[in-house]
């Protein structure tokens, strides 16, 4: 073992701790590995890792002590990460929308979408194993989904709308042809998603439910929710647009 434990210069050990069970409390280890570390043996820098300290958010080099709330960490960088691609994605669906107002809708379908994933999530939280984690990760996928989705129902309204058609008839055609497209979109990413239940490792298992769940809710909230904010509030958030008679439908009669 002196190969695989001891450096090759001889000034570095690595000291493997193999837990034998499941059972048991790891912060009670873990407090014991801090212990040790605080207080040294005179001439030795001791750094404990290892996933008794992730899981603790403990971490211990040269008798230094940190504690890192490690769910804290997730939401903080995924926060950092949202800032910084939200802006870019909405100008890209702004780009193709022609109308600014419609883009506080995606949004909206963003927050509304989480809320329905977390209430939804939380009757199955003593159920299904969920990793601290997860919650980060289902934020990104709401963000992913409602955002794409949104693009498709605005940048096909703005359109619709600027041809001169009526804000009913406008949502109609929206809701069947898109929503269609949502629909049948979110399915497969919710087959997907739930299809990592059968995989024998529990935190992929409860990742793929909570994402599932949040397919689900993003796919009810794009349908019902996005059709609904646009027949409220079209007219509000587009403005008035002049109708040019060389975009009018034609009907055609004997085709």
């Amino acid at each position: 073992l002196r190969r695989e434990l001891v450096s090759a210069d001889g000034r570095t050990t690595i000291i493997v701790i193999q837990p034998t069970k499941t059972a048991g409390q790891w912060s009670d280890a873990n407090s014991l590995l801090q212990e040790f570390c605080e207080s040294p043996p005179p001439g030795y820098t001791l750094h404990i890792t290892g996933m008794p300290a992730v899981l603790s958010g403990d971490g211990c080099f040269n008798s230094v002590r940190a504690k890192v709330n490690t769910r804290d960490m997730n939401f903080e960088l995924i926060f950092k990460a949202e800032v910084c691609t939200v802006p870019i994605a909405l100008l890209i669906i702004g780009s193709m929308v022609q109308y600014v107002r419609l883009l506080l809708l995606p949004m909206m379908l963003v927050v509304v979408s989480f809320v329905l994933t977390s209430a939804l999530t939380t009757p199955w939280m003593d159920t299904v194993p969920i990793a601290r984690d997860v919650p980060a990760a289902v934020m990104s996928v709401v963000m992913a989904i409602c955002l794409d989705s949104s693009l498709f129902f605005l940048s096909a309204f703005s359109e619709q709308h600027t041809a001169g058609w009526s804000l009913q008839q406008n949502v109609d055609a929206v809701t069947t042809s898109i929503g269609h497209t949502v629909f049948v979109s979110g399915t497969l990413v919710t087959i997907a998603f739930f299809g990592s239940m059968v995989l024998p490792e529990e935190n992929l298992q409860g990742s793929g439910f909570c994402m599932g769940i949040a397919a689900i809710s993003c796919m009810a909230t794009s349908i019902l929710l996005m059709p609904s904010l646009l027949l409220v509030a079209g007219k509000t958030l587009t403005g008035t647009v002049f109708r040019n008679s060389r975009l009018q439908p034609v009907e055609l009669s004997g085709f």
